[in-house]
């Protein structure tokens, strides 16, 4: 049994809060070890009633178990990132996914990002909606680790998929943050928020160029006109959608770097007309720092696959600081290169 005699402590000074922490868990210890007892000990009983009375003290020491429960939530939060995180990891080897019955408001583990709280995971997630190649792409659900390339022979008549492939492994994407536990929310959210742009960045690099299959390793490049000279830029965008829709495909959206971009407001050939004006009405335009020229691109031809979608885990604590970790596994796949366009 837990319990020593109240005569014997002589302490006088209050327990600070590690000690309460440590004091309501050994109070939840010895409900589970009084939930216990009752019930063995009533199941050797051979009168009904006996086994009744002890079953119904036995409820009794659970309903202890949840006040004392209570007071770790409102005395230790943190211990519930810990307890949720087990809960979400036994949900997976069940294979049944079912929410954690407690809301915890301090939790960031595998919320719904469509949803997000006034909580530190809503600051990731907004600042994951800084994504900007993830827009133009097919976002497809892949459940496994590498995709494989076959190549394609063209004819006349047919498309033939050969034998020899390449096999390219999804991209594991992963960000860590740490932030101090013992602060409020307005104190640290500016963390949570950087470390969301942070992934943000990492992934459109990996479908724009770190990958073997990102737009700017797959994709056709062609020689640029001059484009200091007013209305080149427009003019050689415009060229490049008329080839990708001549093959059939449609949706188009030009990439420019903001240097690019901003040349776009100059007037074109005395006309009075930017050559912004004679983009924005053929395609959709978005800017990145992220290339040095433009990529003209068909969204039916971009697919992204991802195997795990961008997620925030709590990892652990040590000392004041609680970490966390943004992670997900994503692959770019351009069906056919002739259908990105690469000015650099």
């Amino acid at each position: 049994m837990f319990s020593s005699d109240p005569s014997m402590i002589t302490r006088k000074e209050k327990m600070d809060k590690e000690e309460e922490t440590r004091a309501i868990r050994g109070a939840l210890m010895a409900e589970l070890d009084a939930i216990n007892y009752y019930l063995q000990q009533g199941r050797l009983f051979n009168k009904e009633f006996i086994k009744k009375v002890h079953e119904d003290i036995a409820k009794e020491e659970i309903t202890h178990f949840g006040e004392f429960l209570r007071l770790l939530y409102e005395n230790s939060k943190e211990d519930f990132d810990y307890i949720i995180k087990g809960w979400n990891e036994a949900s997976k080897l069940i294979g049944s996914n079912v929410d954690f019955p407690l809301k915890v408001e301090n939790a960031i583990v595998n919320k719904n990002p469509e949803h997000p709280e006034n909580s530190l995971e809503s600051f990731v997630y907004n600042a994951l909606q800084k994504r900007k190649i993830r827009k133009i792409g097919k976002i497809i659900k892949y459940d496994e680790e590498s995709i494989s390339v076959y190549e394609i022979e063209e004819k006349d008549s047919e498309i033939v998929q050969k034998n020899d492939s390449t096999t390219y492994n999804l991209q594991f994407l992963n960000v860590q943050f740490n932030i101090r536990s013992d602060l409020p929310l307005n104190k640290v959210f500016n963390v949570a928020y950087k470390a969301g742009l942070k992934y943000s960045n990492k992934e459109d690099l990996t479908l724009l160029s770190s990958h073997p299959l990102s737009l700017l390793k797959s994709g056709d490049r062609e020689n640029k006109s001059d484009w200091e000279v007013p209305g080149n830029i427009a003019n050689d965008i415009i060229k490049a959608k008329e080839e990708i829709e001549s093959l059939g495909y449609s949706d188009i959206t030009v990439i420019l770097s903001p240097i690019i971009y901003s040349k776009l407001f100059r007037v074109y050939d005395k006309s009075g007309v930017y050559e912004y004006e004679l983009l924005r009405h053929c395609c959709e335009i978005e800017t990145s720092p992220l290339i040095t020229g433009a990529v003209v691109i068909s969204k039916d031809s971009f697919y992204i696959l991802e195997k795990d979608e961008a997620k925030v885990e709590f990892l652990g604590k040590e000392g004041v600081y609680s970490t966390y970790l943004i992670s997900g596994k994503i692959s770019p796949y351009l069906i056919d290169k002739n259908a990105c366009i690469i000015y650099e």
